[in-house]
């Protein structure tokens, strides 16, 4: 618990100034180092050698750079938001069925490869769109990652001290259903608070902005569980060991994967 704190402690003023003080052509560029380390744990799932997790990275950094140059052209945006929200409704199934869809136990290394993709591309674009957007992009940002930081930390003791019920026995043991409610409520708190003071939205649009939270943090407990259910099946315990305490990059962003590319959808169908 000190490790993770401590952790926590140094990591949260650096996201901070990263969001609210680097261009939007130097956020972009962290995102990228950020994912692409992403993508080197996201190939410890394939099971292949060394250089074919080179490849896979460099292909991830292809499309990292190709999203990047067509990020203004509005049908690339909306296409890659859309495309993140049908996978992330198909991946709810999958984490309900599991082990089911991974044939004998040892998952096909092209549905991972390609599952990394659909996981890491849309995180970037929506990341460096949000941060960029108008107005008080970085704000807009904030809520999504205040929204996941407190999702997880109401989960995680929620969990901890009224844990009885299992969430999901067969992709993560150690997640239970109060802990699920208790970063539930969490999230929406901090999603009520970006619509009444980040956005200023009045009643009507708040009804619906706070539908699409309450979709937002549930999917975000999806991500949560579909890295958990790629450990499982390739019996890895951590993606990495990045932060003492709290594993890899993806182990930290499983979560915001799913979350930022629907919420940023969500936003644009609001018109928010």
């Amino acid at each position: 618990m000190k490790t993770r704190i401590l952790t926590a402690v140094i990591a949260l003023p650096l996201a901070l100034a990263a969001v609210f003080y680097l261009p939007m052509e130097g956020f972009a560029v962290l995102c990228m180092a950020m994912l692409g380390v992403g993508a080197w744990e996201w190939g410890g799932f394939l099971r292949v050698s060394v250089a074919a997790r080179v490849f896979y990275l460099a292909l991830c950094f292809s499309g990292f750079i190709f999203l990047w140059c067509l990020l203004e052209t509005p049908q690339v945006l909306d296409a890659t938001l859309l495309i993140a929200a049908i996978w992330w409704l198909m991946a709810s199934v999958w984490v309900v069925i599991y082990p089911r869809g991974f044939g004998d136990g040892a998952p096909d290394r092209l549905m991972v490869a390609v599952t990394g993709l659909l996981v890491l591309l849309p995180t970037f674009v929506a990341m460096v769109t949000l941060q960029a957007r108008e107005p008080n992009g970085p704000l807009q940002l904030l809520v999504v990652l205040a929204m996941i930081w407190a999702a997880d930390s109401g989960a995680y003791f929620a969990g901890r001290f009224l844990g009885r019920h299992k969430l999901a026995p067969k992709v993560s043991p150690g997640k239970t259903w109060e802990g699920a409610v208790g970063g539930f409520v969490a999230g929406m708190l901090v999603v009520l608070g970006g619509g009444l003071w980040v956005y200023e939205l009045q009643a009507t649009v708040l009804q619906q902005y706070l539908v699409l939270g309450a979709l937002v943090v549930a999917l975000s407990i999806v991500g949560d569980l579909t890295e958990s259910m790629f450990k499982r099946a390739t019996n890895i315990k951590d993606s990495g060991s990045l932060f003492p305490g709290h594993g890899g990059i993806m182990d930290r962003i499983d979560s915001l994967t799913a979350a930022a590319p629907c919420y940023l959808l969500g936003l644009h169908y609001l018109a928010i």
